[in-house]
């Protein structure tokens, strides 16, 4: 696993059966620096949906499939739906986010926590 990439991870379901959280299995952007370290279970994500209405959310970007990420459709990163899943969770890489996007999550991220 590696910053930048995107995977399928399985996200379960929302304690109580419902909710705002992403969830199943859906693609997202790791985003932690310490992906491949072993000693570290966690993995740091941003979740993906193709629903393009959910751009009307703060904190989001728009990000066009291309070959090289993998994705099947245009997809909005939910970058205010940051989450820390087990790495277990893993189901396949898909691709790896061009560089620049992965500029502007990390302006998102760090506008998102106020650092």
């Amino acid at each position: 696993m590696d910053k930048g990439e995107i995977a399928y991870f399985d996200l379960g379901t929302p304690p109580g059966g419902s909710g705002h959280e992403q969830s199943g299995n859906r693609p997202g952007i790791i985003i932690s620096n310490d992906a491949n370290d072993p000693s570290n279970p966690m993995v740091v994500i941003i979740p993906l949906t193709s629903k393009s209405s959910a751009s009307r959310f703060p904190f989001t970007l728009l990000i066009q499939s291309t070959p090289s990420n993998g994705l099947s459709s245009n997809s909005v990163a939910m970058v205010f739906q940051l989450r820390a899943i087990d790495k277990n969770r893993l189901v396949n890489v898909i691709g790896q986010i061009e560089v620049d996007i992965l500029n502007t999550l990390e302006s998102l991220v760090r506008q998102l926590l106020d650092l």
